[in-house]
């Protein structure tokens, strides 16, 4: 077996190292010091409640092959979720049940 040729140093190696290993303390320190504090980009959103809720459902596939089939019609396809909130819109903007017969279907539930 061949054995291992070591890298050649220069004499401009040492300088390059010495200052890049000070650049990279510098850039491990900065991203460190990011992490700690929170990006500034993000808007601080401690106090503020979200605007809207997470909703994790689960359907049958003949279902989402209809939502996605509507999607495909539309001139600019919405995302499957989108689609879903404006048929839900939709459906309670149009919805010919009385709240009373609503109140009786959730009895029965």
């Amino acid at each position: 077996m061949a054995r291992p040729v070591p890298f050649p140093r220069s004499r401009r190696s040492a300088p390059f190292s010495a200052a890049f290993s000070d650049g990279l303390a510098w850039a491990i320190k900065f991203l460190a010091g990011i992490s700690k504090r929170g990006s500034t980009a993000t808007p601080h959103l401690s106090g503020m409640k979200r605007k809207t809720a997470n909703i994790d459902i689960r359907v049958e596939p003949q279902l989402v092959e209809k939502i996605d089939a509507w999607r495909a019609r539309q001139r600019v396809p919405p995302s499957r979720s989108a689609a879903i909130v404006y048929m839900l819109e939709e459906f309670l903007e149009h919805d010919p049940v009385s709240r009373a017969d609503w109140q009786m279907l959730l009895r029965w539930a």
